[in-house]
């Protein structure tokens, strides 16, 4: 593309890197784009006239930004892309003008359905879209060759209502083997209280924000945690998962994802939601190794085809080739 491509990505505490890691997915079917991190830096003063720009800015309490730099960047000559969130946190479709978004961008299972149409430029929807790194690609020519009777714990980048820990003390008096990854933004006491699990426990092991969690995905027989990004990493390797979702938003699409057979996802929300998860893990822990859930797991593997990072960039580079005729 002869245009800049420039990646815009939020990332917090609260938030996680999510959106960042979907950025990198990017960047790398886009080796000369730009990689940027929203506020406090002043990334839109470089933004030229012409370029394309993805912003990955949308969660709770952010829309009203993003429309804002959706309407800046128009206003600079730029072509903007925005990675949809699902409803409440959508991008609006009472945006006018200069804020509608030139492309927008929903990669979520059932997003047709749970999403309000959109205004104007061009909308891609529905897992289809789901933007992974390239790794997973080659990863899943491995998955045939079946998995041991690890399970895998995730609880994003951050885990800011301390899951991780919750989770690890329902299956450490079971019968598997238990890697629980530790996010680079976990706080240190929660870091010190899985460390004490861990030494009491040989069968429970820490991974700190490791480069890669594909070699944890392929030996994994059974993922559980939250649901963030990871829904689509496991599901795209054909792993089965249990999740809790504690917030009392997007209910509806965790219910599609649920309902399509993809993972099971136990809502916080619902009456005894949280209490059956842990009652799950409780049966997890003391299964037999051969009664975990099969791998692959074939809703999930035929949901997720891996190549909507490659369908993104087609229609980016159809953005860019709509600004050079601009030009």
């Amino acid at each position: 593309m002869t245009p800049e491509v420039v990646l815009v990505a939020s990332a917090g505490d609260t938030i996680g890197l999510g959106h960042v890691y979907r950025c990198r997915a990017l960047a790398q079917a886009l080796p000369d784009a730009r990689l940027v991190l929203g506020p406090p830096k002043r990334w839109m003063e470089d933004i030229t006239q012409g370029a394309v720009v993805v912003l990955d800015t949308l969660h709770g309490g952010n829309v009203a930004v993003t429309m804002s730099y959706v309407t800046a960047l128009h206003e600079r000559g730029a072509r903007v892309a925005v990675i949809d969130s699902m409803p409440p946190d959508h991008y609006p479709e009472t945006a006018l003008g200069a804020g509608i978004p030139d492309l927008l961008i929903t990669p979520y299972v059932a997003a047709d359905r749970l999403r309000p149409e959109p205004p104007g430029g061009v909308w891609l929807k529905g897992g289809a879209y789901a933007i992974l790194p390239a790794a997973f690609t080659e990863a899943r020519g491995r998955i045939a060759a079946g998995s041991p009777d690890r399970v895998l714990v995730l609880c994003g980048g951050a885990d800011p209502s301390a899951l991780s820990p919750r989770i690890a003390r329902a299956l450490v008096s079971g019968h598997h083997p238990i890697d629980l990854v530790v996010g680079p933004q976990f706080a240190t006491a929660l870091v010190d209280e899985l460390s004490g699990l861990a030494r009491a426990h040989e069968c429970l092991v820490l991974h700190r924000a490791p480069e890669t969690i594909l070699p944890l995905y392929l030996s994994a027989r059974l993922v559980v945690g939250r649901p963030g990004l990871v829904r689509y990493e496991a599901a795209a390797l054909g792993r089965p998962a249990v999740y809790l979702w504690e917030g009392g938003a997007y209910l509806d699409y965790f219910r599609a994802f649920r309902s399509a057979g993809i993972a099971e996802i136990h809502l916080a929300a619902e009456s005894g939601g949280e209490a059956a998860f842990f009652d799950r893990l409780a049966q997890i822990a003391a299964a037999n190794p051969a009664a975990l859930p099969a791998v692959p797991h074939m809703p999930a593997l035929s949901a997720i085809d891996l190549r909507g990072a490659a369908r993104v960039v087609t229609a980016l580079a159809d953005l860019a080739a709509a600004a050079r005729k601009r030009a």
